[in-house]
């Protein structure tokens, strides 16, 4: 009964907060999925209770938001031609179910069917292959097209992988898979002499399209893609960065635009100054080019604040839904240290154009806006945080309405990681935790609509935080958790818990089935023991996998997208010739791993990608530094009924 009691609280609050939340995925399905590790691969887990869960095959699917308490289902097992249920008692309390050995046949491929309670309709069906079973493996392998025979890449380049995402790319309810590839060796936000490439694959390892970035546009977080549907057709497109030399997936190509007769303006090292900029809308299934807009104009290097072009160079893109309709709008930004600008564009299905819809300028001629310069961070979050149905822009520490207008600034400053959701169950709407690069506020907790400061770590001295995070990760302290990296862990209400330090403050992660999240970093999944040390539930280094983006450790992408409400890790492996870059092992360029968990839940909330704040967080999570997905209600142990 207990587990009901949380599943009614969060229910309401789910429906309260995120308003049209099932409209994320018009098409959502049950996606049932399944995973089994074993013991084999190493030391998964110290914690007794979880190491029970070796070598067994877990089962789970989607809570759709229209689900109730009473909403029941039942699991077949496929032998030969005949299904034959395989549960006792109607599955009711959660949405997964660990498999008995004896409907595990581990010589050949298993598949399984989800019906409601009492029916034998199926909903959705899902096999796990004789392979992964028979070796026990917790993640399926998308294997990325070979680059060497495109000629359209320098073929002496090995190409790695960075960056991921999602989208429901045909409408079919279920995701398919985005990848940023750089080549080898590439520098950081300066033009290479070597081309970036995005590509699409569906979850069964099918290449759908690859883009080939111009020589113009940088390797590394410049190389930032959205997904979202642009033009309100139930599939998603995807909005990219584009110069000229741009290569699409069905072959079209951005020439020369301006007549001055070439096509790469890069020169190793530099940055961009001169190079035509677009923003493109490409089409989910082809990859073809569908539109395209001018980026905001660079200018000269000295009216974003330095004499070599990196601050005119800071550049992210957002999807929001700004206006009434099905379709989502584009936010192109230019600034982050100095002036600001950003531009709003609409895509409405037809012709190559794209309307404008409102530009904000911290550098206008009325100065309106100049104390929303330099608030900008290395990346950003989307949200309705004022609560009128549509999207608010939050930068760092300033926020945009969704008309182009200002919310508020806080004046505090730039800094790399800022993380919006909802975070005080006791307290009304989302809250923005950030922290500081320059000045005595280390980090804040704020109101997102108002901008109002709730609490503030304040120094002695000017300090730099680079990195902080946010979550429920101890069960003894209500709400939230905060800490910037490698210091003492703050309560929801700013004050110290008394608990060990956390130094982990890269991604939180939903895993084990508790309602705390667990906390990842260098490749392992840990729970933060208040105590003293993190105890570690999944070590995935045996399984020779590698992170990107140097000491940022980031996995190519990290969410809730297949079976039930925990997140799943997309992560390349190493390649066997890889070697170490900032002495942290890259990738090679053939692999990506999807793990999922095979820990069992007593809990049952709705996926959580319905939820319209978590939604967001997913499409941006690549854009600019990576960042965290986060929830618009409150999701924590606090809610068990002690």
């Amino acid at each position: 009964m207990k587990k009901l009691l949380i599943l009614f609280f969060c229910c309401s609050v789910f429906a309260f907060s995120t308003g049209t939340a099932a409209g994320n995925q018009k098409n959502a399905k049950r996606h049932l999925w399944g995973s089994i590790a074993s013991e084999n691969y190493g030391e998964l887990t110290d914690i007794e209770n979880l190491k029970e869960n070796y070598s067994k095959l877990l089962l789970s699917w989607r809570m759709l938001p229209d689900d109730t308490d009473k909403t029941a289902f039942d699991i077949y097992h496929k032998k030969g031609a005949e299904w034959r249920k395989i549960n006792t008692q109607p599955i009711v309390n959660s949405t997964n179910f660990q498999v008995p050995d004896n409907h595990i046949d581990y010589s050949t491929d298993n598949t399984y069917k989800l019906c409601y309670h009492g029916s034998d309709e199926t909903l959705d069906t899902y096999t796990m292959s004789a392979e992964q079973v028979k070796n026990k493996k917790p993640y399926i392998s998308i294997f990325l097209k070979e680059t060497a025979s495109d000629k359209r890449i320098n073929d002496a380049e090995e190409y790695i992988i960075n960056d991921g995402g999602v989208a429901d790319l045909d409408g079919d309810g279920e995701y398919e898979i985005l990848v940023v590839r750089h080549a080898r060796g590439y520098k950081n936000e300066t033009l290479p002499q070597s081309r970036a490439i995005l590509e699409a694959y569906k979850l069964d390892g099918t290449f759908l399209w690859r883009v080939i970035f111009g020589y113009n546009i940088p390797h590394n977080n410049a190389c930032v893609f959205i997904a979202a549907d642009f033009n309100g057709d139930g599939k998603d497109e995807i909005a990219i960065r584009t110069s000229e030399g741009t290569y699409f997936g069905d072959g079209g190509y951005i020439a020369d635009t301006n007549g001055d007769g070439k096509t790469n303006y890069a020169e190793a090292g530099l940055y961009n100054r001169e190079t035509p900029e677009f923003v493109s809308i490409i089409d989910g299934m082809t990859g073809s080019e569908l539109a395209r807009a001018p980026y905001i104009t660079l200018g000269t290097s000295e009216e974003w604040g330095d004499n070599y072009y990196k601050r005119a160079n800071s550049m992210k893109l957002a999807g929001a839904k700004l206006k009434p309709g099905n379709n989502w709008q584009i936010v192109a930004c230019r600034g982050i240290y100095g002036k600001i600008v950003m531009e709003a564009w609409e895509f409405n299905g037809t012709g190559k154009e794209m309307t404008k819809l409102w530009r904000f300028d911290t550098d206008a001629n009325n100065k309106q806006y100049k104390d929303y310069s330099g608030q900008g961070n290395h990346q950003l979050a989307v949200a309705d945080v004022d609560g009128d149905g549509f999207d608010e822009i939050t930068y760092g520490a300033c926020a945009i309405d969704h008309d182009g207008t200002s919310l508020y600034t806080t004046k505090l400053g730039h800094r790399d990681m800022l993380h919006l959701g909802k975070f005080d169950p006791n307290r009304q709407g989302l809250q923005v935790y950030q922290c500081f690069e320059s000045g005595l506020t280390r980090s804040s907790l704020r109101d997102a609509h108002t901008g109002e400061q709730i609490w503030a770590l304040v120094g002695d001295t000017p300090g730099d935080e680079g990195r902080s995070l946010i979550a429920d990760i101890d069960p003894e302290s209500p709400g939230c958790e905060a800490w910037v990296y490698d210091r003492i862990v703050y309560d929801i209400n700013g004050k110290p818990t008394g608990a060990e330090k956390a130094t982990m403050v890269n991604f939180p992660i939903w895993w084990t089935g508790s309602l705390n999240r667990q906390l990842f970093d260098n490749r392992t999944i840990n729970q933060y023991n208040r105590n003293g040390g993190n105890v570690c539930v999944f070590d995935m280094k045996p399984f020779d996998v590698a992170c990107a983006n140097g000491s940022k450790n980031n996995v190519a992408f990290m969410g809730d997208i297949l079976g039930d409400w925990r997140e799943e890790v997309i992560i390349a492996r190493r390649h066997s010739s890889g070697v170490e870059y900032n002495k942290r092992p890259l990738p090679g360029s053939i692999e990506l791993m999807i793990f999922s968990t095979w820990y069992p839940t007593e809990y049952k909330y709705p996926y959580l990608m319905s939820d319209d704040v978590y939604y967001r967080a997913a499409i941006h999570q690549n854009v600019g530094y990576n960042s965290p997905n986060h929830l618009g209600y409150y999701l924590g142990s606090d809610l068990i009924k002690k």
